[in-house]
């Protein structure tokens, strides 16, 4: 044996862990993360949806023979504009404009009979002339 004292070893260093990869929350069962925040963002909006609103439509004289009116936009889809007030429908769309009243139920059974692409509340679609 040798006389010299021995020096004890420090135990080694743990390696660092790696950094942890950065990622999103999981996405639920069968669902994208994408279609979540979609459905998120519709629920948030249905929420702030009237519970009727004021659908302009043609103007003959019995309702029962009117019809809703949409729009076909620059880009070819199809919108309908709605209102969530008589008042702002006069003063956003046209002033003199017939309407029907409707719920959310109605609105559905209008997109199945005539389907249209977008829906636009309270937007003024500029129809009125600005002649006076």
């Amino acid at each position: 044996m040798s006389d010299q004292p021995q020096t004890p070893q420090a135990p080694p260093v743990p390696p660092m862990p790696a950094p942890a990869p950065e990622t999103a929350p999981a996405p639920r069962v069968g669902e994208s993360s994408e279609a979540a925040d979609r459905e998120q963002a519709v629920k948030e909006h249905l929420a702030s949806f009237p519970p009727v609103v004021y659908v302009p439509t043609t103007d003959e004289a019995e309702p029962a023979q009117r019809h809703i009116i949409l729009h076909t936009l620059q880009d070819g889809r199809t919108a309908l504009f709605v209102y969530s007030a008589p008042d702002r429908l006069r003063d956003m769309y046209l002033p003199d404009a017939s309407w029907v009243l409707c719920d959310g139920a109605q609105l559905q059974k209008v997109q199945e009979q005539t389907p249209f692409d977008l829906l636009f509340l309270d937007i003024d679609p500029d129809l009125r002339d600005e002649k006076g």
